[in-house]
């Protein structure tokens, strides 16, 4: 999710980024949405990148039934991503773009048999690409944070670890897995 504030307002829009050449962020959005137009060129903008998140249960920490002073929480990951953001209309940037983005998801899914550009119309992807607009997050700084029961005692986070597991939550389970090596 990008954020970016504009005027009176704050803008947040949810797209794909992915890491540049010179470790900024790419991505491009519909040419109809309005946020090249209202945030000017070299705006401060966050990106926020969210992992798999869950609600934490007291009656999932054993010693509970001991103490009895547990409450609620959240376990959660995420990386903010400070910087300045840059549109671009230029055909070849946004081809890029789009491209890249294309090529490394299509890989991580087909392999040899991913799908590419060319394999379309060049005609029609030049139609395509005459509605989207290309960006470019600069990066100033990067800040993560992690909430994954790290302050809880042994039995308590190796039980949200065996739950995470039961409900599907398998991201963060094995985050969780990881930060008790």
């Amino acid at each position: 999710m990008i954020i970016c504030n504009c005027d009176d307002d704050i803008v947040a829009n949810h797209v794909p980024l992915i890491m540049g050449k010179d470790n900024d962020f790419i991505g491009h959005i519909a040419k109809s949405n309005p946020l090249h137009n209202l945030v000017k060129n070299g705006s401060k903008t966050l990106a926020v990148f969210s992992g798999e998140n869950s609600y934490i249960s007291p009656n999932w920490y054993p010693t509970k039934a001991e103490t009895r002073r547990h409450v609620p929480t959240w376990n959660y990951q995420t990386v903010h991503v400070h910087g300045w953001i840059s549109f671009s209309h230029s055909k070849k940037e946004k081809i890029a773009a789009v491209g890249r983005l294309t090529k490394l998801l299509e890989q991580k899914y087909f392999g040899e048999d991913a799908w590419k550009i060319s394999d379309a119309p060049k005609d029609y992807i030049d139609d395509l690409v005459e509605n989207i607009v290309a960006f470019t997050i600069r990066v100033e700084k990067i800040s993560a944070k992690s909430k994954l029961s790290q302050n809880r005692e042994t039995i308590d986070f190796n039980n949200i670890v065996k739950v995470m597991e039961e409900i599907g939550k398998t991201e963060l389970s094995e985050s969780m897995k990881r930060l008790a090596r």
